[in-house]
């Protein structure tokens, strides 16, 4: 292996050398998570360092995690536990995420830095370059890591125009003209307030030529009022990252819809086959972080492999793998268990912007569950008979209601802008207070 490799230009090398710097780094890996107090009990016990030759088999009995508990490595880290000394500062921040319950990691200040670097790499091969001036939109959460979109944009050279609040859709839509911004760069929940001042005022803006989104998907909904916004010429990208395993993919312009080059030399991936059905949930090991080692833990993504070998036709020896979607529980509703995802299509199903319908789930008196819609009078007076069409065609949901066992489906006022997304600015469609 050349041991020059710089792992920030990994997916431009042969996929002999990647391999060879993929043993080496899951090595590295190994020695340090097994003396990790937060991973080390992942590891078979009274296992050794085994040696570059070993370390493919000795990696795949290291037990795969489905998340780690936050607050512990926080305390680890106050008990000057966590981790190889650190001689730099360390850095704590909190994504609430799409699940609601609010985490708290840790990392070096370095290690941080060091991923925003990555991201800086996929916002430039997903299409921002030194000609742009990114709108990007931020203030997803309470403590967040913005910094790192801007230090990441930083490395493209593009000029940066920081928004601290994505909700100010008017004073957002001043700026971008009066700043002549070329790209944004946002969640795409948080380009609803925007779009939203746009549409109310008829308003459409031709010097946007990119769109960059991450943190959840772009639906095709949301795509095309962008596109009648900003006008046919627009284009879309996307970043893959959280903030459990740091930054993972990007897009380059052959990318299909879903479709991620992967980030080789921040990264191992494997995909663990967890259901009969054939489908694999995306397993990541982060090969830098140290205060917080990532060994082995689940996404909650179902994903393929499309470009194994790393051919793509942009020229980079980057794998790329298709995200399938999220792994969903089945919703227990009425007594029976359903795809929560039939609940979640609903706005796309009856013509309804996503951002202005919201299905509730609670609980009354009698221990029955309750199944509500939120949505505007206006809105229920033209779409409230296709709603509940839809709802009912859903077996499950139908028998339930037939036999007391589901109250509804009832309409409610819409719920306040805070409440339809998560903690970190997420749109949650579906919401259950159960």
């Amino acid at each position: 292996m050349n041991l020059k490799v710089e792992p920030i230009d990994v997916d431009r090398i042969p996929a002999q050398i990647r391999f060879d710097y993929h043993q080496r780094s899951l090595l590295d890996l190994w020695h340090r998570g097994i003396r990790h107090p937060g991973t080390r009990e992942q590891f078979p016990l009274g296992a050794t360092q085994p040696t570059l030759t070993e370390i493919e088999l000795a990696w795949k009995q290291i037990g795969i995690r489905d998340s780690y508990d936050h607050s512990a490595y926080l305390d680890l880290r106050l008990r000057s536990e966590a981790g190889e000394p650190s001689a730099g500062s360390d850095i704590v921040f909190s994504s609430g995420g799409s699940t609601r319950k609010a985490k708290t990691l840790i990392g070096t200040y370095e290690e941080t830095l060091y991923n925003a670097r990555f991201h800086g790499k996929g916002y430039h091969l997903t299409g921002v370059n030194s000609d742009d001036t990114v709108l990007a939109l931020g203030g997803h959460g309470t403590y967040d890591v913005d910094y790192c979109v801007f230090h990441g944009l930083s490395q493209t050279g593009c000029a940066i125009i920081p928004i601290n609040d994505y909700r100010r859709g008017q004073e957002i839509a001043e700026i971008m003209r009066e700043l002549r911004a070329t790209a944004i760069l946002a969640l795409p929940s948080g380009l609803y307030s925007l779009l939203g001042h746009l549409e109310d005022n008829n308003v459409t803006y031709s010097g946007v030529r990119l769109i960059v989104t991450g943190g959840e998907p772009l639906s095709r909904q949301l795509r095309e009022r962008l596109v009648q916004r900003f006008g046919s010429n627009l284009s879309f990208g996307s970043v893959f990252q959280t903030s459990d395993h740091g930054t993972i993919g990007f897009q380059c312009p052959f990318c299909s819809s879903a479709e991620y080059h992967v980030h080789e030399g921040l990264i191992y991936v494997e995909l663990d086959a967890r259901r009969e059905d054939g489908l694999k949930e995306l397993v990541i090991s982060n090969l830098y972080r140290s205060r917080m080692p990532v060994v082995r833990l689940r996404t909650g993504d179902f994903a393929e492999w499309t470009d194994p070998e790393g051919s793509c036709s942009c020229g980079l020896t980057s794998r790329k793998l298709r995200i399938l979607g999220r792994v969903t529980h089945p919703l227990e509703l009425g007594s029976a268990m359903i795809d929560a995802k039939l609940l979640s299509e609903l706005p796309e199903r009856v013509g309804v912007h996503e951002n202005q319908i919201n299905v509730l789930i609670r609980k009354d008196e009698l221990n029955r569950d309750l199944l509500e819609i939120a949505i505007s009078n206006e809105l229920r007076g033209k779409h409230g008979r296709a709603i509940e069409e839809h709802l009912l065609s859903i077996g499950s949901v139908a028998t339930g209601v037939k036999r007391g066992w589901i109250v509804g489906p009832n309409f409610v006022p819409p719920l306040e802008a805070h409440e339809k997304t998560s903690g970190y600015g997420k749109l949650r469609v579906v919401i259950d207070f159960r």
